[in-house]
Parts: C-alpha cells; sequence; structure tokens
C-alpha cells in the first residue's frame, strides 16, 4: 500500500531557484513539501498551484514546512487564498514543521484561530483530517449562499452543488436582501420552500 512517505509522484519547481516543491498525492489527499524561501518573488507561483490542486478537486493538502527558511507576511495570504473553498469541499490545509520565521509569521496574524499548524508529522496530520473542525472555523467560511452567473439557483455550502465551483466563479450573497438582488431561486435540493 502506497503511503505518504513514497517519493513524490512529480516535481513542481516554481521559477526562482531559491524556493521548490515537491508534490505527493495518496488517498485523496496531497503533500506538499516546500523548500527555501517563500517569499513575494513566489507568492504568484505558489498561489497558482495550490490554486491548481484545489480546483481539480483535491482539498485535503498538507503543507511539510521542515525546509522553509524564511516567509514573508504576504505569502500566509496565498494559503488563505484557497482554504474556504477546501473546506466548502470537505477538506482543510494541515501545516506540519512549521518553524522560525514562518512560524512567526503565523503566530503575529493570528493565524491559529483559523488553522491548525503544528503537526510532526505526516501521520499525526493524516489523523487530524478525521477530527471535525472546530464549528466557529466552518461559520467562517460556509455563511451565505453561493451560486455562479451561469447557475440558476443559489445554494448552501453544503449542497454537492457548491463543491464544483471554483474561487474565479463564485458568488456569494450574505443576505436574503442580496439574494433577492442576485435574481436566482433557491435550489430546491438544499433550500426547499425557499423562492
Amino acid at each position: 500500500m502506497a503511503t505518504i512517505h513514497d517519493p513524490p509522484i512529480h516535481l513542481v519547481t516554481p521559477s526562482p531557484a531559491n524556493f521548490r516543491m515537491e508534490r505527493t498525492d495518496r488517498d485523496g489527499v496531497t503533500l506538499l513539501r516546500l523548500y527555501g524561501e517563500l517569499d513575494h518573488l513566489v507568492a504568484e507561483e505558489l498561489r497558482e498551484q495550490v490554486a491548481q490542486i484545489v480546483d481539480s478537486g483535491i482539498s485535503k493538502i498538507i503543507f511539510d514546512c521542515a525546509s522553509v527558511v524564511y516567509m514573508s507576511s504576504g505569502c500566509a495570504g496565498v494559503f488563505l487564498s484557497k482554504l474556504d473553498q477546501a473546506r466548502r469541499r470537505g477538506g482543510d490545509f494541515k501545516f506540519m514543521r512549521v518553524q522560525g520565521r514562518m512560524r512567526e509569521v503565523f503566530d503575529v496574524l493570528g493565524l491559529g484561530t483559523l488553522m491548525h499548524y503544528d503537526f510532526n508529522s505526516p501521520e499525526e496530520a493524516l489523523q487530524a483530517f478525521k477530527t471535525p473542525l472546530p464549528q466557529e472555523w466552518l461559520e467562517m467560511t460556509q455563511e451565505g449562499f453561493f451560486s455562479t452567473a451561469a447557475m440558476e439557483h443559489y445554494h448552501l455550502h453544503t449542497c454537492e452543488e457548491v463543491h464544483t465551483i471554483t474561487d474565479d466563479e463564485l458568488l456569494r450573497c450574505d443576505s436574503e436582501a442580496e439574494l433577492e438582488l442576485s435574481g436566482k431561486t433557491a435550489c430546491p435540493k438544499c433550500l426547499p420552500g425557499m423562492r
């Protein structure tokens, strides 16, 4: 049986020479091993790689940060930019072996109130996917109603239709007044009885 410790199935290398990333996919979980510096030079490439993974339907990602020697605060936003979408699909991001400047940035930004970044091994992070997320984290990411320009209906976060929406096409309404302005009707599956 394949484990998360097997060699990476492919290597992703952003352009700056001081950073690289290895990716291993196993049993619906992606492990990304990050090496080098996470700074403004790699932020966009990292954002594109994480977006590509999440947009492909993978929502459970472990980031192994043992070899990250530097991280700017701007790169923290790279991870947060797709966290909401991963959680809407029933997944999450788990960070392991976060240390040094990266830990300082996460701590200063208060990211412990949004996500876990204290795992010490792949097994520990994998096991954490079996534990439900704190309710307040789910409420932060799953409030509101969701749709796209092409969809006829709006949906709750629990509807299977929402799981196919990428961030690029996501329309989100936070109130019933916004829903009325959207001109869309309620999904008959997830919002029966609403108009």
